[in-house]
């Protein structure tokens, strides 16, 4: 018969698990904060920082959407195996392409102001 841990060591996964789960979330939002302000600053239009935050809030939906039916069909573990990685990089995708495309540096409209 095998003897089920007790104590405050059987908590340790968990907790582990609620840690890292609560950094990753912190990750993502900073992430989408500084996604919005990134194309705010290239661009100088808040239109397109508001359509930034607009495809950011629908990806929560469709997410869930197939997310489940992925899960289904795949499993937990193998779902969050692929997931993860996948996030890391669509997370790096903006960066990169920011460097990768110099000329998109140069969109910022110019300032009136500064012109004389």
């Amino acid at each position: 018969m095998v003897e089920r841990q007790r104590g405050p060591g059987r908590r340790v996964p968990l907790i582990a698990l609620l840690s890292a789960d609560g950094i990753s979330a912190i990750g993502n939002e900073l992430t989408a904060l500084a996604l919005q302000g990134l194309v705010l600053e290239t661009t100088g239009s808040a239109a397109h920082a508001g359509l930034v935050v607009a495809v950011g809030t629908a990806a929560g939906p469709l997410g869930g959407l197939f997310g489940g039916a992925i899960v289904d069909r795949l499993g937990h573990r193998q779902a969050s195996t692929i997931a993860d990685p996948t996030l890391a990089a669509v997370n790096v995708l903006p960066p990169l392409v920011l460097w990768l495309a110099p000329p998109l540096r140069d969109l910022k409209k110019i300032d009136p102001r500064q012109s004389a």
